[in-house]
C-alpha cells in the first residue's frame, strides 16, 4: 500500500507514453452520451485492459462539488457497477464521512493495497472506523481483495474513485488508474453539469478576455478601465454582455464569479 511516506513513488503524467494517454483520453471522453449502466461497463472494461486482466473490475465513483466556484451546491453523485447495496450503504453512511477520500484529496495521492492493509491504515483514525472497515470488508468479499482509491479533479468538482480488483497491482498500474481518474472526473462533471460545455464553447474576443482576466485578479472597474485604456461604462457593458451570454444555471453569479468559473475551466 502506498502513502505519502513513499516519496520514491512518482505519479508524473510524463511517465505514461503519450499514445497511451491519448488513447485513454479519447476512450473516456467519448462516453459522455452513454447511459450510466453502459458507461460503467465501458469504464470497467477500459480499466481491466489497463491492468492487463480479463477479470471484472468493480468501480464506485463519487463526484462532489469542491465548493469554491460559487455555483449552486449539488448533493454528491454516485455511480457504480456494483450492487445497489454497495451504492446505498455508501450514500447513507459514508458519503460525508469517508476518511480515505478526505486523506487522498488532502495528500493528492492514491491509496491502494489489500483490504487488510487499507483497514490497518484506517485504524490510525478512530472516528467512524468500524463503519468504514465493515464496508471495506464487504467490498473486498464481493469485488476482490485489492482496493485502489484514487482522487480526481475536474474544473469545479472532485472525484473519489474506488476500484476493486482480484489481482494485486503494481506502481505502473496505480499510475495508469490515477491518470484515468482525472479523465473520469472530467467526464462525470460534464454529465452532471452539462451547461459547462456551453460555457467552454463560448467565444471571447481579446478585449473581453482582458476585462474578465483583470476582474479575476481583483481589480476594480476604474482600475481595469485605466489599465486597458477604455472607459468604465465599457467595462460594465462587457460584464453585462458576458452575464447575458452565460448559461441559465449560472445567471445568479456576479460577473467576477463567472470569470472565476471560466478560469477554473481553463479559458482565462
Amino acid at each position: 500500500m502506498t502513502s505519502s511516506a513513499n516519496p520514491w513513488l512518482s505519479f508524473s503524467e510524463s511517465s505514461i507514453p503519450w499514445p497511451l494517454r491519448e488513447c485513454i483520453d479519447q476512450r473516456v471522453l467519448s462516453l459522455n452520451s452513454y447511459t450510466d449502466a453502459l458507461l460503467l461497463s465501458e469504464l470497467s472494461l477500459l480499466i481491466a485492459e489497463l491492468l492487463g486482466t480479463s477479470e471484472k473490475i468493480t468501480l464506485l465513483a463519487i463526484l462532489k462539488d469542491h465548493g469554491a466556484s460559487g455555483l449552486h451546491y449539488e448533493i454528491p453523485r454516485i455511480w457504480t457497477n456494483g450492487t445497489s447495496h454497495t451504492h446505498d450503504h455508501y450514500r447513507n453512511f459514508l458519503v460525508n464521512y469517508d476518511l480515505i477520500a478526505s486523506w487522498i484529496h488532502q495528500a493528492w495521492h492514491p491509496l491502494y493495497g489489500s483490504q487488510e492493509q487499507v483497514c490497518t491504515w484506517l485504524a490510525k483514525d478512530r472516528a467512524h472506523m468500524p463503519l468504514q472497515n465493515s464496508w471495506l470488508h464487504e467490498w473486498a468479499k464481493q469485488y476482490g481483495n485489492w482496493i485502489s482509491v484514487l482522487p480526481g479533479r475536474a474544473a469545479v468538482s472532485r472525484l473519489t474513485l474506488y476500484v476493486g480488483s482480484p489481482i494485486e497491482l503494481n506502481n505502473d498500474h496505480v499510475l495508469l488508474l490515477f491518470y484515468t481518474a482525472q479523465k473520469i472526473a472530467q467526464l462525470l462533471e460534464l454529465r452532471s453539469k452539462p451547461y459547462l460545455s456551453s460555457l467552454m464553447a463560448m467565444k471571447l474576443n481579446p478585449r473581453e478576455t482582458d476585462v474578465l482576466r483583470a476582474g479575476l485578479a481583483g481589480a476594480v472597474d476604474e482600475e481595469i478601465a485605466q489599465t486597458l485604456g477604455i472607459c468604465v461604462d465599457t467595462i460594465r457593458y462587457y460584464y453585462k454582455k458576458f452575464k447575458h451570454r452565460a448559461p441559465q444555471e449560472m445567471t445568479h453569479l456576479r460577473p467576477r464569479e463567472l470569470s472565476k468559473v471560466l478560469h477554473l475551466l481553463g479559458k482565462l
